[in-house]
Parts: C-alpha cells; sequence; structure tokens
C-alpha cells in the first residue's frame, strides 16, 4: 500500500467524520488506508466513528496520550510507504496529497513536505516557520508583539516576509497536516513524546533536518484548516489558559533537548 493516514482524535468526533467522508469522496477505494487514533476523548468517540465506518481501523486509546504518542501509536500500525499525519479540523482532498506524494517521489532528499493551510474565511495560515527561541513563543502568545522591536522578532520567526505561493525550504511545519515518507521515521524516530501537545512538529522537523534531509513548504497543494487562531492578540488573560502553561511545558523540554543546537 502507497499511503496511509493518521487520524488522531480528541473530543472532535463530527470534525473527523467530516475529515474522513472528504478523503474517501475525493479518493478511490484503494489509494489509501484511514487509521483513526482516539486518545480517550470521554464522549463516545471511538464507537461513533467505528459505527460511522466500519471498515476504517479505529483505534481506542484507554488514555490521552498526547499528541505525539497517539499518532505514533497510528504509524506503527501503518501499511503504506507514506505517512500522513492529519488532523480531524483539516479538509484535505486526495488529488491535493497526490500531488506532495508526486514530488517526494521526485525529490528523495526531502524528508517531511506540508501544504498550504487556509483558514475557512480565506486567510493562509502561518505554517511554516523558523526554529524558536523561548522569546518568540512568549511573544506570539501575548501582546507583545504589538511592540516594534517584538514585531520584528515575530515577523522574522512566522516568515511573513516569504512569499507564501513559492514552494521553498522551511525550518519546519505546524503539524495539522505532515506528509512523511515512512523510512523517515524509521531513520530519525518516531515523534518525541515527551511532550504531551505543542513542539512535537518542530522537533522532528529538526531532526529530520539534522539527518541531511529537507522540510519542505509546497503550496501548491491545499488544506482547509478550520482551527480557532490561539495566539497572537490575546490579552495577558492568556496567562489563566491551560494550553499556554502546557505550551510553556513542551517549549522547556525542546530548548533543554537542543541546548547545544539553539542560540
Amino acid at each position: 500500500m502507497e499511503l496511509s493516514i493518521i487520524i488522531l482524535n480528541y473530543k472532535s468526533k463530527e470534525l473527523a467524520a467530516h475529515c474522513v467522508n472528504i478523503l474517501r469522496k475525493s479518493g478511490k477505494e484503494g489509494d489509501f488506508e484511514i487509521i483513526i487514533i482516539d486518545n480517550d476523548s470521554g464522549d463516545n468517540s471511538a464507537e461513533f466513528l467505528h459505527n460511522a465506518f466500519p471498515e476504517i481501523r479505529v483505534i481506542a486509546n484507554k488514555k490521552n496520550l498526547g499528541y505525539g504518542a497517539g499518532n505514533n501509536i497510528g504509524i506503527k500500525h501503518a501499511k503504506g510507504d507514506y505517512i500522513l499525519i492529519l488532523n480531524p479540523d483539516v479538509e484535505i482532498k486526495y488529488p491535493e496529497i497526490e500531488k506532495m506524494l508526486d514530488y517526494l517521489k521526485n525529490y528523495p532528499d526531502v524528508g517531511i513536505i506540508g501544504p498550504q493551510l487556509i483558514y475557512p474565511d480565506g486567510t493562509i495560515q502561518d505554517s511554516y516557520r523558523k526554529f524558536p527561541k523561548f522569546c518568540d513563543l512568549i511573544i506570539k502568545r501575548t501582546n507583545l508583539y504589538k511592540f516594534p522591536f517584538f514585531k520584528k522578532r515575530m515577523t522574522d520567526y512566522l516568515m511573513y516576509d516569504v512569499n507564501p505561493h513559492k514552494i521553498q525550504k522551511v525550518d519546519w511545519l505546524v503539524g495539522a497536516v505532515l506528509l512523511v515518507p515512512k523510512w523517515v521515521f524509521k531513520m530519525v524516530g518516531y515523534f518525541d513524546e515527551r511532550y504531551f501537545l505543542f513542539l512535537e512538529d518542530t522537533d522532528l522537523c529538526r531532526r529530520v533536518w539534522e539527518r541531511g534531509l529537507k522540510v519542505m513548504y509546497f503550496p501548491e497543494a491545499k488544506a482547509i484548516h478550520n482551527h480557532k487562531r490561539l495566539s497572537q492578540g490575546k490579552s495577558w488573560r492568556v496567562l489563566l489558559n491551560k494550553n499556554f502553561y502546557t505550551h510553556i511545558s513542551s517549549a522547556s523540554k525542546y530548548f533543554w533537548k537542543w541546548r547545544n543546537k539553539v542560540n
């Protein structure tokens, strides 16, 4: 089999079902397999998705393992030569995936490729970025970005001065949609499970670069990301948000792990 699509679900069964339906309607039977991992949603998600798609493998975890560990389970069960990591809140049609597959086949030095992500209102998401410094993550989640110096840092980190319609090498890609040859996971390892949420994608891309492979942003393929914008424009009330501290925890692990590589 050529392609395995891994969808990690947590309390988003309707989105996951919508995601699957788009894939099935736009692709032919046998083009790919879909594996859904439910991270102990506690809302009957696994049973709902199994009943909706009895021919699809649904794996129900007994607890919420987080993004990396949850996706790793799917990767280990995958039969495909290529693995598509796909968030349930993403709408992507199979022909868009085919474009990325063709690119990977023509450029074997590419370890990860991702499409252009577009919000439902048509805005292009900043899904390709430079490797962060700790302050970049703090700035992005608070109002600090409004100050001139920090605004300049955000422009650099989020690559706002780069043409979003150009195929290009990037440091890392947001993990909502990542297409990876399975041999790459065998070479660099799976997602680092020390991160519960956030920075797993950054870490994986860094390991890919460390092994001499490229990470490519590929806007010729497009996907709609039905995702709330959680970062810029937040007031200091963000400090009361649980996700903020989860992000800080992951950042601490990331910067300690890569302390000799981050300036």
